[in-house]
């Protein structure tokens, strides 16, 4: 985070050169916003299955969805813990009569990643392997926990980010590797003690925030996000061991065209509108800091007219010569 006040910090002094005013309190640039920068995991993390003990990281890991909290149960083993009913398939199915509740209701389900054999060839099955959509008829069911195992080493194993929170389901979900998963599969009578325990990183971030006073009607607003992957994570394309990921492109490119607009329209003389110029924060973790000035009412939202983002404007089609232009869904 020393390196994102380092940038933060960078552009503030750009925008002072230029001659860009602020619009925050106290004459402020930065606007600084907390956000979770991911998660830790403390010392309350356990798991026993029938008193034996697993290392954590090592035997086995809770996942970002994961709830806090400490359960103990029978585990019983639900297959892959899918329906289809267009397939005519479903792992629920045997539970289905008059002891269903007292069979599934507060057990630890264990899962296999992955989707049924039967139904490997199929198409439009995918989203059967969804971990989410798995947990959550678990929780349908009465699962109290749920425990992903997997049998077809094919299947890679799922990932726990520690940069990255998310929101959690309502029950433990954790990931057994190999031992745990044999002492589950050997055993018709499993009992398991699990306790999951996350803790949120909370760090400051920074919007940078320059104002181009016109004293016009109407405001638009110029925006580039400055933060970027760090290391990768889940949401890099590149998949291998982390590795430093330069911001280069995703989003220098729209930041230092940002501040060459700024430069440009400081001295151009244009007045038609009056433009303020935003480096936002924590855009690879959801938009936060564009969130944040929204909702922080820094200037009313009804002088501002439009606004243009910028984000890794390098790129451009070399074979037809042209830029991409595009809107989202708010925008009329």
């Amino acid at each position: 985070m020393l390196t994102m006040l380092k940038a933060a910090l960078f552009i503030k002094n750009k925008f002072e050169g230029i001659g860009l005013s602020p619009i925050l309190e106290d004459s402020a640039y930065l606007q600084s916003f907390e956000i979770v920068d991911g998660i830790n995991l403390t010392e309350d993390n356990s798991l026993l299955i029938n008193g034996k003990s697993y290392k954590l990281m090592e035997d086995y890991y809770p996942l970002n969805i994961s709830a806090n909290a400490k359960i103990k149960g029978g585990i019983i083993r639900v297959g892959y813990g899918v329906k289809s009913s267009e397939n005519h398939y479903d792992d629920y199915e045997y539970y289905l009569n008059d002891s269903e509740d007292k069979e599934l209701k507060g057990k630890i389900f264990a899962l296999e990643l992955g989707v049924p054999p039967s139904l490997k060839d199929v198409k439009g099955v995918g989203d059967l392997e969804d971990i989410e959509l798995k947990v959550k008829l678990a929780i349908e069911k009465g699962a109290s926990a749920v425990i992903f195992i997997k049998s077809d080493k094919s299947i890679s194993q799922p990932v726990l980010d520690k940069s990255k929170f998310v929101q959690p389901m309502s029950i433990p979900v954790i990931f057994a590797d190999q031992q745990a998963y044999k002492t589950i599969m050997d055993s018709n009578n499993a009992i398991a003690e699990l306790s999951v325990k996350f803790e949120k990183e909370i760090k400051n971030a920074y919007n940078v925030i320059g104002y181009l006073d016109n004293k016009a009607k109407y405001t638009i607003v110029i925006g580039a996000h400055y933060d970027h992957l760090g290391m990768g994570g889940p949401t890099s394309r590149y998949k291998g061991e982390p590795v430093i990921h330069p911001g280069a492109d995703d989003n220098a490119s729209g930041v230092s065209a940002m501040i060459e607009l700024a430069r440009k329209e400081k001295c151009s003389g244009f007045s038609g509108f009056n433009i303020i110029f935003i480096a936002f924060s924590g855009e690879e973790k959801g938009l936060l800091g564009s969130n944040y000035f929204v909702k922080s009412k820094a200037i009313s939202l009804e002088k501002i007219d439009y606004m243009f983002n910028l984000d890794m404007v390098g790129r451009i089609d070399t074979v037809n010569g042209k830029l991409s232009i595009l809107d989202v869904g708010t925008s009329p």
